[in-house]
């Protein structure tokens, strides 16, 4: 998937990785109300914003049962490769992304003909993200933003905590002896300012 989508979206996942957005070991009853929840709210955004009826039932579907499943997604795709091929783009179904540790879904990737390229410049990227918004945005924002998958991405640092002191040791950035989420993002942070990256997430939210 090209990154018009996805930039905007990875910002707020980054953001939500360690914040109060999320907390470790949500007890699994909550978590499926969290997950409904969230689904409804951006269900009713998406209603709000112009998305297809395809879309919002989707993202209604998934406030039903608290999941947004693979085939949820990829029922969403012939319609919008349709809405890309109107504006001389392709797109295909192409391997799979990895949006948080248990949470995998079928990728897609556009393409065009050099001339479909050299004609279209800025008009072509606005019609390609305006198939997008319609068909595919919200659920793909839902896919990064769920609770759930937000809370596995945080467990997922927290794991990786032992190898992130010793780097940021290395860096000469405190950090305290049981760190909170965020003290660990704070410092994470501040490494990065200094030119290290001590934890490098999985595979999620790169362009396609």
């Amino acid at each position: 998937m090209l990154a018009f989508v996805r930039a905007a979206v990875l910002a707020c996942a980054l953001s939500c990785l360690l914040g109060a957005c999320s907390e470790s070991s949500t007890p699994q009853d909550s978590m499926l109300e969290l997950q409904k929840e969230y689904f409804s709210g951006t269900a009713d955004a998406a209603e709000n914003s112009g998305a297809t009826r395809l879309q919002i039932d989707t993202l209604r579907e998934a406030a039903s049962t608290g999941e947004l499943t693979p085939d949820m997604v990829t029922a969403l795709y012939d319609p919008l490769f349709a809405c890309l091929e109107a504006i001389g783009a392709e797109g295909q179904v192409e391997g799979t992304k990895r949006i948080a540790p248990g949470f995998s879904v079928p990728d897609y990737v556009i393409s065009f003909d050099v001339e479909v390229l050299d004609a279209g410049g800025a008009e072509l990227d606005s019609q390609v993200r305006e198939c997008q918004d319609k068909h595919v945005e919200f659920v793909w924002r839902a896919l990064y933003l769920q609770p759930a998958a937000v809370e596995a991405r945080a467990d997922e640092m927290m794991i990786a905590l032992p190898s992130i002191r010793e780097c940021l040791d290395g860096l000469g950035v405190d950090l305290a002896d049981n760190p909170s989420p965020e003290q660990v993002q704070q410092a994470i942070s501040e490494g990065a300012e200094l030119g290290t990256r001590c934890f490098v997430p999985g595979d999620y939210g790169s362009a396609g």
